[in-house]
């Protein structure tokens, strides 16, 4: 191989122009502009010698969801996310407003004191707010968790652990400090389906993957290297790493890729990722057989939202945790899954995206409300934080009515009810 042709292989200039990424793209699809495909920004990448030094660049390579939709579908396996994050990392930020909403966003994220008072703030009004208030869904707040359980997060209000845990969960940001109504149900979930104690190690940190989409890889790096050495110590090597968060569970497995060229970290990253276990997949392997139907539950309709997080970026485990999730509702007792008219969307939320572009985020999320709306279900479920959050709000916006649940939420209250 000649170096003009070896380089092409690792370069922008690999794309062949052939536009299947276009096609899967959600922001082209509300946009209809070519440079905010991937085929767009990877021409300008390959063409110019300093792209990122102009502002109209900079904001094109904002306006992406890192979806991992593109990567999926290029022909040449191209990893298309690595050299738009590179491009971030290297350009900066476009704005000053844009800076600070990502800078405290993160930042927040990655100091557990400022997490717990943002959780403490959050729960207050979560448990102040009446179900019925119109505030609820506009927070990402669900009517279901006004008035539940206490104002302790759920690391610090959980039962110590045994002498040897015997599965540990990494709870992320939102099920610890926001919500510990889904870490609670997951953990009681997993104690019904497979008799194990769910236990959260103290000290871990947010996953990184905020940071690391805001281009802030040393921050990032310094998260991963953190959680690394939380669930590697001695009374916690050998366990299953479980977690509730579809983003989180993406992020946590990617850490070998991560630090793949940092000597020892390399090693004990790899060591880490195979531990991790995703929520859906966990506990349908733990069901040996369909549950008996006790009671006579109304069946009530619900929507499964595949988050992209485990439709792409989770791609390369080979199993198909959405498929996973599907079969845990038909197997609970009293719920009907309800497909989407046009399938499986995108609905915008892109982490940090909803933040910087928050016009754009709500378009591409409208088409699905619409969808929603034409399935006629009452009930919405996924198990990725923050696309919860961006149903709440979006069905809000829309006005559109319907409880949205993690699956962990949903799964329990169908089983309470099945044993009433």
């Amino acid at each position: 191989m000649n170096t003009e042709s070896e380089a092409a292989t690792t370069t922008p200039r690999r794309c062949a122009k052939c536009g299947a990424c276009t096609a899967v793209c959600p922001v082209y699809q509300v946009s209809g502009r070519e440079s905010l495909t991937a085929r767009g920004r990877l021409h300008l990448l390959g063409k110019l010698t300093h792209p990122l030094s102009s502002r109209a660049c900079r904001e094109i390579f904002s306006k992406c969801l890192l979806c991992g939709a593109c990567v999926q579908a290029c022909p040449r396996g191209i990893n298309i996310i690595d050299f738009f994050l590179a491009a971030r990392e290297e350009a900066g930020e476009i704005n000053i407003t844009t800076a600070i909403k990502k800078a405290l966003t993160y930042k927040v994220l990655d100091s557990g004191l400022l997490m717990r008072i943002t959780g403490r703030s959050f729960r207050f009004l979560d448990h102040t707010l009446p179900a019925e208030s119109g505030l609820r869904p506009r927070l990402g707040l669900s009517a279901a968790s006004a008035n539940a359980g206490g104002h302790s997060n759920f690391i610090n209000s959980q039962p110590p652990a045994a002498l040897k845990p015997q599965l540990l969960y990494f709870t992320g940001c939102l099920a610890n400090h926001l919500q510990p109504v889904i870490a609670r149900a997951s953990r009681e979930l997993v104690r019904i389906i497979t008799g194990q104690e769910l236990y959260a190690p103290p000290g871990q940190a947010c996953c990184g993957m905020a940071a690391f989409n805001a281009a802030d890889h040393q921050q990032a790096l310094k998260l991963c290297k953190a959680n690394i050495t939380i669930f590697e110590q001695p009374l916690y090597n050998e366990q299953k790493i479980f977690t509730s968060c579809a983003s989180c569970f993406a992020h946590l497995k990617s850490y070998p890729r991560l630090l793949a060229h940092d000597g020892q970290w390399a090693v004990r990253a790899a060591a880490f990722a195979r531990r991790v276990e995703e929520f859906s997949s966990f506990l349908r392997a733990g069901i040996t057989s369909a549950p008996q139907r006790k009671g006579k539950a109304k069946i009530k309709k619900i929507v499964y939202h595949d988050p992209c997080h485990l439709r792409f970026m989770a791609a390369e485990d080979q199993r198909d945790f959405n498929d996973a999730a599907r079969q845990l509702i038909a197997l609970a007792p009293g719920l009907e899954l309800v497909e989407l008219p046009h399938g499986s969307q995108c609905c915008g939320q892109g982490g940090l995206f909803r933040l910087s572009h928050p016009r754009l985020s709500r378009r591409i999320g409208r088409n699905l409300w619409q969808d929603f709306a034409a399935a006629d279900a009452p009930l919405a479920t996924t198990t990725c934080t923050g696309c919860l959050f961006q149903w709440r709000q979006g069905l809000s916006e829309a006005a559109v009515k319907a409880k949205v649940l993690h699956l962990a939420e949903v799964l329990l209250e169908a089983e309470d009810s099945n044993q009433r």
